[in-house]
């Protein structure tokens, strides 16, 4: 008999596999694509996400939750496919992955949890129309879920201050929550 966790983390283990080898072929195997890859990376040419800071005014903005999200999924993708990159000269593929599965797992669930945040934000948008009142209980627990999945990743967001902004902001949210919690529950 299998286990569900055993079973959830050979998926993961698979769609980073699957992450870090398109990173891959985008980055080229020659040292001078690999140079070009890295240049435009660094200045921003190659279409990834740029930092993002959190502020009171944009917690609860979509856009700026996206954004955080792939700001964090992308960093883990580029130091994990690195560190790979390094320890693979080193040892045996399959070695080097071991060594490095903790890494591997964090860029997974940080994709998953992107496409989680994306749909979410999208059944919010799609319910705005058709119920506001529901839309607006969505979007309180899509804030939450965002939030506080940004909250729990401080490395992307260094600062004390925005640590303070987003702690406060699970607070306030789960305020606004516990008042309607009956209702979303019996729903």
């Amino acid at each position: 008999r299998h286990s569900r966790a055993g079973d959830n983390t050979v998926l993961l283990q698979q769609l980073a596999d699957d992450l870090m080898k398109s990173y891959g072929k985008a980055a080229g195997s020659t040292p001078l694509e690999q140079g070009l890859f890295m240049t435009k990376r660094l200045l921003g040419l190659d279409g990834s996400a740029r930092e993002v800071s959190a502020k009171a005014s944009n917690l609860r903005d979509p856009t700026f939750q996206l954004a955080a999200f792939k700001v964090r999924e992308e960093q883990l993708l580029h130091t994990t496919a690195m560190q790979l990159q390094g320890d693979i000269k080193q040892m045996p593929a399959f070695f080097a992955f071991r060594k490095n599965m903790n890494d591997v797992l964090s860029l997974a669930k940080a994709h998953v949890e992107r496409r989680v945040l994306e749909q979410f934000i999208a059944k919010v948008q799609e319910t705005e129309s058709s119920d506001p009142q529901t839309a607006t209980r969505l979007k309180r627990l899509c804030d939450l879920y965002a939030i506080y999945r940004i909250a729990a990743s401080p490395e992307e967001f260094n600062s004390a201050r925005a640590a303070a902004l987003l702690t406060d902001e699970v607070d306030a949210l789960c305020a606004e929550l516990r008042q309607e919690a009956l209702v979303m529950v019996a729903a």
